[in-house]
């Protein structure tokens, strides 16, 4: 929440915000998507843990026997409330999105509904060695917003392969003391954000 008062206009006049929030894992869940709607952002993310009040089990039951490339969305509204004028906001409304990835994985995204369309898009180009030896392709279906949202997290995962994977400090600099294990994070955090 705090890196949305950052990006808040400046000066006496405020900026109009119009900016998506894309968040993996570890930020995605309701409260982020309803806390970033009340200072007027849009958010999308993907849902492992942080699923209360979403229906992640729901979502996995209903589509546990489908095909992949197929996915649900489910809408809902929730009131933010008034704004510090006292002015009722309008609705959010949000989707839950679960898609079928694999045969044995379901995913499942919250979003802003204004993010992107969840009509069909481009199809996910999934490669994979087949039993007689050979590379096999399939094209596997998945709606537009999945698109975006799968083309920008990289972003991310590069960000967190640089500071885990290729910086590794905690690993090189093998310690018991917290306070060094705690400096050697936020020191791998401030050189890959450089």
């Amino acid at each position: 929440m705090r890196l949305s008062e950052k990006t808040s206009g400046c000066g006496r006049h405020e900026q109009p915000k119009n900016e998506t929030f894309i968040g993996d894992s570890w930020f995605a869940s309701v409260k982020t998507c309803v806390e970033l709607a009340k200072k007027g952002y849009k958010f999308m993310g993907q849902v492992k843990t942080a699923h209360r009040n979403f229906p992640k089990k729901h979502i996995e039951e209903f589509m546990k026997d489908m095909a992949p490339g197929n996915w649900c969305v489910l809408k809902t509204e929730v009131h933010l409330g008034p704004d510090s004028n006292g002015n009722i906001k309008n609705p959010l409304t949000m989707f839950a999105i679960g898609y079928k990835y694999c045969y044995l994985k379901v995913l499942t995204f919250i979003m802003d509904a204004t993010v992107g369309s969840v009509r069909p898009g481009a199809p996910y180009k999934a490669c994979y060695w087949a039993k007689n030896g050979g590379k096999t392709i399939k094209y596997i279906p998945r709606p537009k917003v999945l698109n975006e949202f799968f083309g920008m997290i990289g972003t991310v995962d590069a960000h967190n392969l640089a500071h885990q994977g290729t910086l590794r400090l905690e690993k090189r600099w093998r310690t018991r003391d917290p306070y060094l294990r705690i400096f050697t994070s936020f020191l791998g955090i401030c050189v890959t954000d450089s």
